[in-house]
Formats: C-alpha cells, structure tokens, sequence
C-alpha cells in the first residue's frame, strides 16, 4: 500500500528552512537552491551559485563572529513565484560589537527569494551591512531618541 503524499510545503516554509539551514552552516542548503540560482547582497553585488555564495559568506565570517537570523521575528508576503521576508538579526562582529535587530542600527533586513519550482532560483538580500555601527559618520540624524 502506497503511503499518502505529505502535503507540499509552502515557499515561506522552504525560505524558512533556508535560514535555519544557512545559520546552522549545513551543507544540505543547497538542496533548496537551484544550481543556476543567482543573488544579491550589499557590498558583494551579484553572484551565481555555490562557490559564489561560498565566497560571499566567507568574507561575511571574516568580520562577524556569530549570526542567528530570529525566525519568529519574520514577516513574509509570498506570491506565485517569490517570497520577500523582513526579519530581524542578531551577532557579534570580530571587533566584540553587538546587534540585535530592532534594537540596534544594525539587524534589520528584507530579501525576496525567486522560485523556479519547489526550488529557490534567486536571493536578493536588502540590508545595511554595518552590523556594528561602526559606520556611526554617516549617521546623518544622530542616534539620541532614535528607534531602531
């Protein structure tokens, strides 16, 4: 007797796997992605495919220490073929500065992930990449007073 086929799951669940998958660091994320898949994340522009996204998370660990992106924190608006999801994250860069997302300058994000499929073909992630703050200059309105 055949066993009843699970129900499929949606995009946001397929997106959501994706971040505990990518903040675990398993190699199994790429089952979720196309082969072809295509992304795009400030200060390191466009890239395409495994070792591309290989390269862009190691220059990611050369200055953060620990990232965990909070799941419950997400909101997500799925279409069709895509998925965009706000969120927060929190870490702890390699000069010992904090974030946390909503409380802090940095932690704040949105990416729109494109489907080919069950499978995720593009990944563009919206974010200000000063995690640390360390780029306090530019904070053209000043900090007192200032929700996050």
């Amino acid at each position: 007797m055949s066993r009843p086929s699970e129900k499929a799951r949606s995009k946001s669940d397929i997106v959501r796997e994706f971040y505990i998958r990518m903040d675990a660091g398993r190699e199994d994320v790429f089952e979720l992605l196309s082969e072809d898949f295509q992304f795009y994340f400030p200060k390191y522009g466009l890239g395409r495919g495994r070792v591309d996204l290989e390269s862009c998370v190691q220059g990611l660990r050369a200055t953060i220490l620990s990232l965990k992106h909070e799941l419950d924190s997400f909101q997500y608006t799925e279409g069709p073929n895509a998925v965009a999801v706000e969120g927060f994250s929190t870490g702890e860069t390699v000069a010992c500065e904090r974030w946390s997302g909503g409380n802090t300058p940095g932690g704040r994000f949105c990416t729109v992930f494109g489907f080919r499929g069950p499978l995720i073909a593009r990944i563009y992630t919206y974010l200000d990449p000063d995690y640390g703050g360390a780029d306090e200059a530019r904070f053209l309105w000043g900090r007192e007073g200032r929700r996050w």
